[in-house]
């Protein structure tokens, strides 16, 4: 008992230098766009999202909780009269940490991750002048995994452009190239 109430006593002292530099509260939001490049079988696609950043934790490490949707359909005519419609999408949602590196001018690099909640959908209709119609669908949520890198400017006062790449593990894997801005607080 003693021990565990020494190792909280020195989790305390160690997180009150953290604590006195953090700064938690909603600091701006935004919305990126870009491509998505998925897993086989699924085709590239636009996708797109949105972000909060709630603060810092220390000067050069951010928090936010970011949403990404994408969605591809397309026909698949396999002939003789046989065609097959594939429909699949993908949100995630939850919170992102990022590290920012040394400034480099107007322009600051970042790397980062993040666990979040990976919502999947997927529908599949065949349709065979002989055999007939036949579908199948489903859903899917668990916990992913992201890294991402990306690069940041100043483009007003209050507002910030940003470019990113981002791997996504969960779900179907997928690997994004965003743009975006975001308006600060």
């Amino acid at each position: 008992m003693k021990k565990l109430l020494l190792l909280g006593v020195v989790i305390c002292l160690l997180a009150v230098p953290v604590m006195a530099q953090s700064q938690i509260g909603l600091k701006g939001y935004g919305v990126h766009a870009g491509i998505v490049l998925p897993e086989s079988p699924v085709e590239s696609t636009l996708g797109f999202g949105a972000r909060i950043d709630i603060g810092t934790i220390t000067p050069t490490l951010h928090i936010a909780i970011i949403l990404d949707y994408w969605s591809k359909s397309y026909d698949h005519g396999v002939g003789l009269g046989t065609n097959a419609e594939w429909k699949w999408s993908e949100i995630v949602i939850g919170p992102m940490a990022t590290y920012y590196l040394s400034d480099m001018g107007t322009m600051k690099p970042y790397v980062g991750g993040g666990l979040g909640f990976t919502i999947a959908k997927w529908s599949w209709d065949y349709n065979d002048e002989f055999l007939g119609d036949m579908d199948s669908s489903g859903s899917d949520t668990e916990l992913g995994f992201f890294g991402v890198a990306g690069i940041e400017t100043a483009l007003s006062t209050s507002m910030i452009g940003f470019a990113e790449a981002k791997y996504h593990l969960g779900g179907v894997d997928y690997l994004a190239i965003f743009a975006g801005i975001k308006i600060l607080k």
